[in-house]
């Protein structure tokens, strides 16, 4: 019996953690918290965008900003690029996604990049879980930022014509 209420304690225990770290619905950018200086960051991250074979399109040594080139993320041919920006005791990482889509040579999606954001469905939550996984090896204290709880409500203005 002791031991069924310890699985059971551990079962909650796993499940409580992973619940609090996971992104908000919405969320579209990803800060990773260490106690490193901006210049150490972004040499950091230049390493290992090099390690995992990722592009760099352009560095901004002033601002410490980073932008990738673009990468696969389904094997369909939907790509994305990401833009980091080294902090002193952080790096907060946005990306942006296609979908890379062609018919035929003749046809193909001109589409303009779209932000990643967490919807967990279809190219965005492909692109999200790329982005997401690009992060954890940044470092494993990772923040999300944006998301539906953090949104600005726009309270409309009322008509002449309404009734209160």
């Amino acid at each position: 019996m002791k031991k069924i209420y310890t699985l059971l304690f551990l079962l909650f225990a796993c499940y409580s953690v992973q619940a609090q770290q996971q992104a908000p619905k919405g969320a579209d950018k990803i800060l990773i918290k260490n106690d490193k200086t901006a210049s150490e960051n972004f040499v950091a991250v230049k390493l290992i965008l090099a390690e995992k074979g990722i592009e760099i399109a352009s560095t901004d040594k002033d601002i410490c900003q980073i932008k990738t080139g673009v990468t696969p993320v389904t094997k369909h041919g939907a790509g994305a690029y990401y833009v980091v920006f080294c902090k002193d005791n952080s790096i907060q990482l946005s990306g942006y996604f296609n979908t890379g889509l062609e018919l035929n040579t003749l046809v193909k999606d001109t589409d303009p990049f779209m932000q990643i954001v967490n919807r967990k469905m279809g190219l965005w939550g492909e692109s999200w879980k790329a982005m997401n996984a690009l992060a954890a090896s940044f470092g494993s204290d990772i923040q999300y930022l944006g998301g539906a709880e953090n949104m600005v409500k726009v309270k409309q203005e009322p008509k002449k014509d309404d009734v209160y």
